[in-house]
């Protein structure tokens, strides 16, 4: 014997076929406007993280560039890469990921050159939310004496992330 169900078509079946009972565009444009309205404390984020580097190339000066204060520059960088990456700073992100790839170099050569990490440093002040008007040139000058600085300490940089790297 054969049962046949027949399930009639509620509205709560449609909205279990749309995830949060949005559609994909809608859900899109919601978190959008979410990550939006975050945009002043991401600023402000960078900003502190951007003291804090200064800070802690003062320190690291005081200390010789002691790898102790040359890793502590570290977590800052990657806060930087972070929120730039997310709010499409495309030249902070680049900056910061420069200063990312030195600071893992140096630590790994074992040198000790702070004055290296403060033109990454002043760079990423320069770039940070726009604090003086640079054009394109400009900031692809800075981005390539960037490139310079890796180029003479033997510093491959680590590019831009891949889809498999994730």
């Amino acid at each position: 014997m054969r049962v046949r169900a027949q399930f009639p078509n509620l509205r709560i079946a449609e909205l279990v076929d749309r995830f949060g009972g949005l559609t994909r565009d809608e859900a899109v444009e919601a978190a959008t406007q979410l990550v939006e309205a975050l945009r002043p404390q991401a600023d402000q984020e960078i900003h502190s993280a951007v003291v804090l580097l200064e800070t802690g190339i003062t320190v690291a000066e005081m200390e010789n560039g002691s790898d102790a204060s040359i890793r502590a520059l570290f977590p800052l960088c990657d806060r930087i890469v972070t929120v730039a990456g997310i709010y499409g700073y495309a030249a902070l992100d680049k900056a910061s990921r420069s200063l990312g790839d030195l600071l893992v170099g140096l630590i790994c050569a074992g040198k000790r050159d702070i004055a290296s990490i403060q033109v990454h440093v002043r760079t990423i002040r320069l770039l940070a939310l726009n604090s003086v008007a640079l054009g394109e040139e400009q900031i692809a000058t800075m981005l390539s004496e960037l490139a310079k600085l890796l180029d003479y300490h033997g510093i491959s940089s680590m590019g831009e992330p891949t889809a498999s790297e994730f």
